[in-house]
């Protein structure tokens, strides 16, 4: 049997609650748009100040050109490939072959 006291409780709880429950979901949706938001503004606001504080930096490095017979391809995107000289690491200063399509495809191959 049902009990008349504890129905009208929890409809009035039910009434209660989710329109706090409502409110709250809204908030949080647009408080995450907004951060994804700013996320984006920061990061392009960064790579302007990158560009203004060091243009050769951004520019692409000059890649030496062989003929496409002779460079192999890439194991990932099959794409012709360059010779490079690794910058940092290691390994800085020696060379090997980089993907043409970098930074969208990271596939190396050594020398």
């Amino acid at each position: 049997m049902p009990n008349p006291q504890l129905d009208q409780f929890t409809s009035a709880l039910f009434w209660k609650v989710v329109p706090w429950l409502i409110l709250g979901g809204g908030v949080a949706i647009l408080v995450g748009t907004f951060l994804k938001w700013l996320e984006r503004r920061a990061i392009s606001f960064g790579q302007e100040r990158r560009k203004k504080r060091d243009p050769q930096r951004c520019t692409p490095p000059v890649e030496t050109e062989l003929q496409e017979s002779e460079a192999p391809h890439c194991p990932i995107c099959n794409a012709p490939m360059v010779k490079r000289t690794a910058k940092r690491g290691a390994r800085e200063g020696s060379e090997f072959w980089g993907c043409r399509n970098y930074p969208e495809c990271r596939g190396t191959r050594d020398t």
